[in-house]
């Protein structure tokens, strides 16, 4: 957050007589989003191949994820980034979060980002193994947008799936994102798509890990 908007919270907190306690806790929580956003931002799903089905899976997880508090009242669940990306979008509407979430969790959940790390880790395990035994899946998984791509592409396929060709074709077409990912960054032109998928956009060793 740019110094600019640190002072000018510090100065509403200072010019509202009697509410400085509430202000300081308000500057902390924006602090702490700004934090949040920044960490969003390095995974780049915006721009990836796989944006619709990261997101749509993520929602699906996180429904999953408020349903354990419902069957485990009395355990704490920490969020994977897909599910806590959901979680703080789902926030920015207080009234229909406090619905939905009544309804998935069987009561309200704060979203309490201060836990301690240890606290969290603790957290992690139980909310995994318990994911496991629920729902059948795997919690914790690469979110990358080569097995976000592939994941959505399986999604679509038929019965009789060819994985070769579906690698392939995944392979390609995330090489080309990571091209115009690349030509972004360095403020370079950026480049148009193959006509013919097979041919290879970039080297790759040229690709962003």
């Amino acid at each position: 957050m740019a110094a600019d908007q640190v002072s000018f919270l510090r100065d509403c907190k200072i010019a509202i007589d009697g509410r400085q306690q509430l202000l300081w806790e308000l500057e902390n929580a924006v602090l702490r989003q700004f934090a949040f956003v920044e960490k969003m931002g390095k995974h780049a799903w915006l721009r990836s191949p796989a944006l619709e089905g990261t997101l749509r899976r993520a929602v699906e997880r996180y429904e999953k994820y408020l349903g354990l508090f419902k069957m485990y009242p009395k355990r704490m669940f920490v969020p994977t980034a897909d599910i806590d990306l959901v979680w703080h979008t789902h926030l920015c509407s207080p009234p229909r979060y406090q619905i939905a979430v009544s309804r998935l969790a069987g009561r309200f959940i704060n979203h309490d980002d201060t836990i301690s790390k240890e606290t969290l880790d603790d957290g992690l395990e139980t909310t995994t193994n318990l994911f496991r035994i629920r729902f059948g899946e795997e919690y914790s998984r690469c979110l990358c947008w080569d097995c976000e791509a592939l994941r959505s592409a399986l999604e679509k396929s038929t019965d009789e799936v060819d994985y070769k060709a579906i690698s392939e074709t995944v392979s390609l077409d995330v090489a080309f994102h990571r091209a115009v990912e690349i030509a972004r960054r360095s403020k370079k032109p950026l480049p148009a798509r193959p006509k013919d998928p097979t041919v290879p956009v970039i080297a790759p060793s040229e690709v962003v890990k």
